[in-house]
């Protein structure tokens, strides 16, 4: 990920759930993954910060893709993907990095 992306993503991590992002973190991302990311590409990579950091909820982070899409203009696009990731992404979240962030954070 390019410097100045990584710093865009790192504002719209902190401004949407006030977490400051360290470079411990994982920033790996694949975008929508499968899917189209027509102009919301952002919204995944947010989406894929949370899943592989556990700093928001699964829940959080579902509901944060959605209104995001929603935002961009893409109300059925977002209730799709919404539900894409509440019926598949279990797996993929890294409920061990939220234990420790929670953890981390003296909310254990």
């Amino acid at each position: 990920m390019k410097l100045r992306d990584r710093w865009d993503l790192t504002v719209a991590i902190v401004r949407e759930w006030g977490v400051h992002a360290k470079a411990a973190y994982d920033w790996s991302n694949d975008g929508c993954s499968s899917v189209p990311d027509f102009n919301f590409r952002r919204c995944c990579e947010l989406h894929d910060f949370a899943y592989r950091n556990g700093v928001v909820s699964r829940w959080t982070a579902d509901c944060t893709l959605a209104k995001c899409i929603r935002q961009h203009g893409w109300p059925m696009v977002a209730f799709i993907y919404w539900a894409g990731v509440r019926l598949f992404g279990r797996k993929p979240y890294r409920w061990d990095k939220r234990r420790q962030y929670l953890d981390d954070h003296g909310h254990g």
